[in-house]
């Protein structure tokens, strides 16, 4: 597959701008003369679409992608792929918001009727969240009934023709877009409780951040849902893609991909295997500490940015972009953590 680099991402975003230079005009018109309500709905309607757009890109990705990507390129493309849908969405998207904001509200958004039929605030938000998912539902002939979706049913959306052919694809990715984020969201949450603790200890150990030594562990291993695993399915626990040496008798044998003159290679490597996740993540600490390459990391270490940039350099791994996947995922990693 063809890698999007980010010169070939604006370049897109570029061309969807000029595309959609008078829908935006339009929109920006429209929501000048929003309600309160109306930009609650707007909003919903634009996060609405921005997900569709991504688990479309994803989709899409899935039928081109090789089946052994690594797991930096694979985080490394769910990112470009949600960037990618979120500059769309400010360049005007594809028109499913402003379809939505019809079935919502009608073509005039404005009617005293919206304004006066329905409370305010939170419940609104709501009201109109509920209206949503309705309106995806429907498409795909799944409608909820009336008590379930808490509206009556005469503020039932009804889906014109036109409508439902521009929404009808795009819409069956919603059933699955909120359970796959919830699902998403909780194997990061429980793969970063699990391995804080360890990932602290050796931050301290090396003079840096829990966050720095959670993002590489993220990035090596897919947020753990890709370890490596030895000839009999088992776990080695290498949270951090460190390889076996000469004198290592505990290790497995797996395809990695390497760069070398910014090309990706397939490679067969040996990794070493770990007794627990505390060990691999101590380990991690005496890879870095017993090795004078990574003296300059060191020197960096209390900014955590500097330090994955300087890991990079001394080559702690060989794809060209890891300093910048790495520090992607740890912002990630800090959002994570600082969730109550």
């Amino acid at each position: 597959m063809t890698e999007l680099a980010p010169a070939d991402l604006s370049a897109l975003i570029q061309v969807q701008q000029i595309k959609s230079g008078s829908l935006q005009s339009r929109q920006s018109d429209n929501q000048n003369g929003d309600t309160a309500e109306q930009a609650k709905a707007r909003d919903a309607a634009n996060k609405f679409e921005a997900l569709l757009i991504h688990n479309m890109l994803k989709s899409m990705r899935k039928t081109t992608m090789a089946e052994n990507t690594s797991n930096q390129r694979a985080i490394y493309d769910d990112m470009l792929d949600k960037n990618l849908a979120d500059s769309m969405i400010k360049a005007g998207g594809i028109g499913v918001a402003e379809q939505l904001m019809k079935q919502l509200h009608g073509n005039n958004a404005t009617k005293n009727s919206e304004a006066t039929s329905h409370t305010t605030g939170d419940k609104t938000a709501t009201r109109d969240h509920l209206r949503l998912r309705e309106l995806a539902m429907s498409i795909n002939g799944n409608q909820r009934s009336d008590e379930s979706s808490g509206s009556s049913a005469a503020s039932q959306p009804t889906v014109s023709d036109k409508g439902l052919n521009r929404l009808k694809m795009l819409s069956r990715l919603w059933g699955q877009t909120e359970s796959t984020q919830a699902g998403s969201t909780m194997a990061k949450t429980e793969f970063l409780q699990s391995l804080a603790p360890h990932a602290k200890r050796s931050a301290q150990r090396l003079g840096t951040t829990t966050s720095a030594v959670l993002a590489i562990a993220a990035l090596e291993t897919g947020w753990g849902q890709s370890m490596l695993k030895n000839e009999t399915g088992q776990s080695s626990n290498n949270y951090f893609g460190i390889k076996a040496g000469a004198k290592d008798k505990d290790f497995t044998s797996n395809t990695t991909t390497e760069y070398l003159n910014g090309k990706s290679h397939n490679v067969q490597a040996r990794f070493k295997s770990y007794d627990s996740s505390a060990d691999s993540v101590e380990g991690f600490a005496d890879f870095i500490l017993e090795n004078p390459r990574y003296s300059t990391a060191l020197q960096h270490a209390s900014n955590p940015e500097r330090f994955l940039k300087e890991l990079h350099v001394a080559g702690y791994a060989t794809d060209p972009r890891y300093a910048d996947k790495a520090i992607t995922v740890m912002r990630q990693v800090e959002q994570q953590t600082s969730k109550p």
